[in-house]
């Protein structure tokens, strides 16, 4: 059986991230003209906590994902480096999982506990797929239909290509 599918959105998920001071050594404000042409008067201060605006703040974060889920035994697919899968003890696909930045789309069978992965992040909205409603994930309209013990998924873009033909020319 197929447990409900959900759309997680990783809250605040560029400061759930840790800082390597070793990526931030290229900073313009040590590039020696800079430094010569005395422009910076003010003491200047090197950021060691998580901050909005960082340049590598995406890194970060997609770092902070893949070492967490890669501890919860998730598998990172090879042609896709934010598609994850899991394998039970049974050695089948248990759950997968695809990652944009802090958009999460999980399907999992019901036999696989989330709270490793619930428990690791900061969580904003949460959306359940069932067969009585629809998620949107990436302007992907999912839904879920049952026919007995088949379970099937429709994708569509309609709202993305109603945009396009909405769009002036």
């Amino acid at each position: 059986k197929t447990a409900p599918r959900f759309n997680r959105a990783a809250e605040k998920a560029f400061l759930q991230g840790k800082q390597d001071s070793t990526e931030r050594h290229d900073l313009p404000l040590f590039d020696p003209i800079i430094q010569a042409s005395g422009g910076f008067s003010a003491p200047l201060h090197e950021v060691t906590i998580k901050r909005y605006g960082l340049s590598n703040a995406p890194r970060v974060w997609y770092k902070k994902v893949d070492r967490t889920v890669k501890g919860a035994s998730f598998e990172q697919h090879s042609f896709d480096r934010c598609f994850y899968t899991h394998r039970g003890e049974d050695g089948l696909l248990d759950c997968l999982m695809i990652v944009h930045v802090d958009d999460f789309l999980v399907a999992h069978r019901e036999d696989y506990d989330l709270e490793e992965i619930k428990a690791a992040f900061t969580w904003g909205s949460q959306t359940a797929l069932n067969p009585d409603n629809e998620i949107v994930f990436r302007g992907k309209e999912i839904r879920m239909a049952k026919k007995g013990s088949v379970t099937t998924l429709q994708v569509t873009q309609k709202a993305f290509i109603k945009e396009i033909d909405d769009a002036p020319t």
